[in-house]
């Protein structure tokens, strides 16, 4: 059916547009699933279905069947690449976020998602596409938080070859701006399981990393009071240079003859 509907079709229109050859499809699959139903529920085909493996399979089918109810208000290629998405789900068992074919479904779905009439089939597109912005809003603060752990660690090793303790080095506040951001990032990721936990799955050694706020909040702490000590002593020395600073000496200028003030 979907590749008839590419042949005869233009590429924005639905597939319940090929009319009659829809319906009649639509007659089919309806028999079929309901003698899926019948077959699935029935005590007498349990055994046999369970021992082979079948009730699986047509537990998809039915699915695929149902959802392309919906579907079929979409352009053939667009339902095509969302079927392919499913496909690779159940083969890989990956968040389908993660998977290319997401990303291409999601790119001809967002192309004529203003042309689509069915209320039920711009709920799914507007679904997907949201699935797509939020998680990869996600994966991009996930990817600048591994980042800034990675140079704040990067920057203290390369600190620690100067013989003067980083703490009294000039970048040093700067780097504890960072830092301090870094661990307050991490800690939230890591405590937003719920948005999470696919990434942890896809990437299992992301835990380990974002987990690194320990170490790098431990060296906060034991130099904060140095650290404040250090910010007391430029302050005063910065107070009491500041009248050094702000005195001018007075230029004079000669006037010459035949001015008055």
């Amino acid at each position: 059916l979907l590749e008839r509907a590419e042949r005869k079709l233009d590429p924005e229109q639905p597939v319940v547009e090929l009319g009659r050859r829809h319906g009649r499809w639509r007659r089919r699959a309806g028999g079929a699933g309901e003698a899926a139903r019948e077959l699935l529920g029935s005590d007498r085909y349990a055994a046999h279905l369970g021992a082979f493996g079948g009730r699986a399979a047509i537990e998809r089918a039915l699915a695929r069947l149902e959802r392309a109810a919906v579907l079929d208000h979409l352009p053939a290629r667009v339902v095509a690449a969302c079927e392919a998405v499913d496909e690779r789900v159940r083969e890989t068992g990956r968040h389908r976020y993660f998977l290319p074919e997401h990303e291409r479904a999601c790119d001809l779905m967002s192309v004529g998602r203003y042309r689509i009439r069915d209320g039920a089939a711009k709920a799914y597109v507007n679904d997907e596409l949201e699935v797509r912005e939020t998680m990869g809003r996600q994966a991009r603060l996930l990817d600048k938080t591994k980042t800034l752990l990675a140079d704040c660690r990067r920057d203290r090793t390369l600190a620690a070859t100067d013989d003067l303790a980083f703490v009294r080095q000039e970048d040093y506040g700067a780097w504890r701006r960072k830092a301090e951001r870094a661990v307050d990032d991490a800690k939230l990721l890591l405590a937003d399981e719920k948005a999470n936990v696919p990434f942890f799955k896809e990437m299992p050694e992301l835990r380990e990393t974002l987990s690194a706020w320990g170490t790098l909040n431990e060296t906060l702490w034991e130099e904060r009071e140095e650290w404040e000590r250090i910010e007391r002593e430029r302050a005063v020395e910065e107070r009491l240079e500041r009248p050094k600073r702000a005195k001018r000496p007075e230029r004079r200028y000669d006037r010459g003859p035949g001015f008055s003030i």
